[in-house]
């Protein structure tokens, strides 16, 4: 074998492996956390109130790109997992609120933030199949930060952050394969979106 084969095999090792270990839900759980983190470290100003604020950073491409990332991959998400069709209105809501700014259209922003973040809880709630303790727990992370929030407790950057963090919790959880993990999925193939009950063998099997 070749050097050239030898670095083509060791690519495409690489690449398989790459793959394996970032499904959409892996990316957008990612994504979620790190893009605060990577936008408060690069703004040379002190921590700004909210998330959306950093739409008016210097580089602000550190706020649009990864945050339109994010909207995309809820939309493909939405298109491909087993018919999880509420993501794509998750990534539409969260498109919304990177075309309306906080400072020329507050309103419209923030219809689009509550559609995104009241949206994640539903999901959580409603349609996850994972057990009470795992799905509730998330949902209630986003709720008492929005509870503190409102109380004045915190910013609305560390309630947006504590959201994001519960949001990218459950897609990574949901993104793990294997018998350990099999219990924690959003929807699975064949089941009700309106429902709570689980798919029936003769939904599954076609």
């Amino acid at each position: 074998m070749t050097t050239k084969h030898r670095v083509v095999e060791a690519a495409n090792r690489a690449g398989s492996k790459l793959a394996a270990w970032s499904p959409v839900e892996r990316l957008l759980a990612v994504t979620c956390v790190v893009s605060p983190l990577v936008m408060s470290w690069i703004d040379p100003q002190p921590l700004r109130e909210s998330i959306s604020a950093y739409y008016s950073m210097t580089d602000n491409q550190w706020f649009y790109v990864p945050l339109s990332v994010a909207a995309m991959l809820f939309a493909v998400n939405g298109v491909t997992k087993h018919k999880h069709w509420y993501n794509w209105v998750l990534g539409a809501a969260l498109a919304g609120v990177l075309m309306f700014n906080t400072n020329d259209w507050t309103i419209a922003h923030m219809i689009f933030a509550i559609a995104f973040f009241g949206g994640n809880v539903a999901v959580m709630i409603w349609w996850s199949e994972a057990p009470a303790t795992y799905r509730y727990s998330f949902a209630a992370v986003i709720v008492v930060g929005l509870f503190l929030l409102a109380i004045g407790v915190i910013s609305v950057w560390v309630a947006e952050f504590v959201s994001l963090l519960a949001i990218g919790a459950h897609y990574l959880l949901d993104s793990l394969e294997g018998d350990r993990w099999d219990w924690y999925s959003a929807l699975p193939r064949g089941a009700n979106p309106w429902s709570r009950s689980a798919p029936s063998v003769e939904s599954l099997s076609g």
